[in-house]
């Protein structure tokens, strides 16, 4: 997140002259980021102070511009007597009072066709929206970064079994892997099991993922409240103890932080709940329903070399990556296939890769598919414009004849329309709120991985990009026809 705010901040500051950012763009990126680690240990808001950050850039930098403009920039000649002359540039103020004298006129133009501004609008906040709504969930689900430590070196771990391919990984199994270890720094397992957790005198049903291993370590998880259990070992019977998600504390304890080293009835036994989680335990289950977690209990006969029902989470050596661990990965699998124990290969994937799935081609499918429909309206606003600038015809020729060339005229109805794009843009963030249910009714597993709807600053730029973008393609072919 820090990496992206600072990649957002660098943008702003093109708003100075290049010889300042040299001078003092790195400076300025440094001082941000304590700005935001400051705010962050007093518990304020981050976001202000970058959203502060933004403003003052774009400011003081068009201020630095203006001013090289009509102080620095120069026009050199020779007089007749050979000396060198130099008289101030007016062109960069020109432009920008020209520029002002656009927007205030498509202002006027608007107010004078209320019902043409208000249909071009919606139209484009109907294409925006929706491109929005899909942007809004491919950012959540597959471009924002998993919220835990050293995430690039986790992964999901299966056995490859011969004639069947990727299946779930055995007790004994995800034990010969850890005793190995072999590419993996650490690792942990848990399968879903259900229960009966009385609340108030009333048995609830409850999922728990049971684990074995060091689950919680590997991801770099610790409790938000209270204290994690140690992790399991192999043939131990573990401590009866509970941790709860933070969704299920808060839906059935109302968030009560006094529940923290109680005893509570869990299947007609007394177990202690030895703390609540971190919303980020959600990146653990791999889109299944998790209430709380607890440690394995004693393996069950069932639970042999036979039955895969684990699934594992492993983190690489901190000196390999997920390309450069399958070496070592295939001399551990290798290894243990000449030892007996088994005949399974063994493959990883990205934990991300892991999360999402087959949603990945699904997510990009509807996003390309949304850039269609936005092409489609931005031809339909195209066409409104087109019919409203041959209604313009005369005013184009009156302004022609008083002096007005034809970059000129052009300028001014890509103005125009960037501006009712701009607005549509604006409309399309409620829309794109209101649709972006409807999009993860597609992919109902991955809601929470997509995060709740907010307006992130990459939608916001997105969505900002998109409409200017649509407003110039709309409007480029009117202001030709215009000219």
């Amino acid at each position: 997140r820090k990496k992206v705010l600072a990649r957002l901040y660098k943008v702003a500051l093109l708003a100075f002259t290049a010889s300042t950012r040299q001078r003092w763009g790195a400076d300025m990126v440094r001082l941000l980021q304590d700005q935001m680690d400051d705010a962050r240990s007093r518990g304020e808001s981050q976001g202000r102070v970058f959203l502060l950050a933004i403003w003052d850039a774009l400011g003081h930098g068009c201020a630095d511009r203006f001013k090289r403009a009509t102080a620095g920039l120069r026009r050199s000649g020779r007089d007749d007597s050979g000396s060198t002359v130099t008289e101030p540039r007016e062109g960069v103020m020109e432009w920008a009072t020209e520029l002002r004298q656009d927007l205030a006129y498509g202002v006027r133009q608007m107010r004078r066709r209320p019902t043409f501004a208000l249909a071009t609008v919606l139209v484009l906040a109907l294409g925006i929206g929706a491109n929005t709504a899909v942007f809004s969930v491919v950012e959540g689900v597959l471009l924002r970064a998993v919220p835990l430590p050293n995430a690039d070196r986790l992964v999901r771990v299966s056995p490859v079994i011969p004639d069947f391919g990727i299946g779930g990984a055995t007790l004994p199994g995800f034990q010969d892997w850890d005793r190995e270890k072999g590419p993996f720094e650490a690792l942990g397992a848990y399968h879903t099991t259900v229960h009966s957790l009385t609340i108030g005198g009333m048995p609830e049903r409850l999922l728990v993922g049971s684990t074995a291993g060091d689950l919680f370590g590997t991801a770099g998880i610790t409790a938000a409240i209270g204290r994690t259990y140690a992790p399991s070992q192999p043939g131990a019977a573990p401590e009866p103890s509970l941790l709860l998600t933070d969704a299920f504390w808060r839906a059935a304890f109302g968030a009560d932080r006094s529940i923290v080293g109680q005893l509570v009835d869990m299947d007609g036994r007394s177990v202690r709940v030895l703390g609540v989680l971190p919303p980020e335990e959600e990146f653990l289950r791999f889109g299944r329903d998790i209430d709380a977690w607890a440690p394995m209990d004693a393996p069950l006969p069932w639970m042999g070399r036979g039955t895969g029902f684990l699934t594992v989470l492993g983190r690489l050596r901190a000196d390999l990556s997920v390309e450069t661990a399958e070496e070592p990965l295939l001399a551990m699998a290798n290894g243990l296939i000449a030892s007996g124990v088994t005949e399974n290969g063994i493959t990883t994937v990205p934990l991300r890769d892991g999360l999402v799935g087959d949603a990945r081609s699904l997510l990009w499918a509807l996003q390309g598919s949304a850039l269609l429909l936005m092409l489609v309206v931005a031809i339909n606003a195209a066409n409104l414009l087109l019919a409203r600038s041959l209604d313009r015809t005369g005013e184009f020729a009156v302004r022609s004849a008083m002096g007005a060339g034809r970059g000129r005229i052009t300028r001014q109805v890509l103005v125009e329309t960037t501006l009712l794009a701009v607005l549509g843009g604006v409309a399309g963030l409620g829309l794109a709120l209101l649709g972006r249910g409807a999009v993860l009714t597609l992919i109902p597993d991955l809601a929470e991985l997509a995060g709740p709807a907010t307006l992130s600053f990459p939608v916001l730029g997105y969505t900002f990009a998109t409409a200017v973008s649509v407003g110039i393609l709309a409007g480029l072919w009117p202001a030709m026809r215009s000219a």
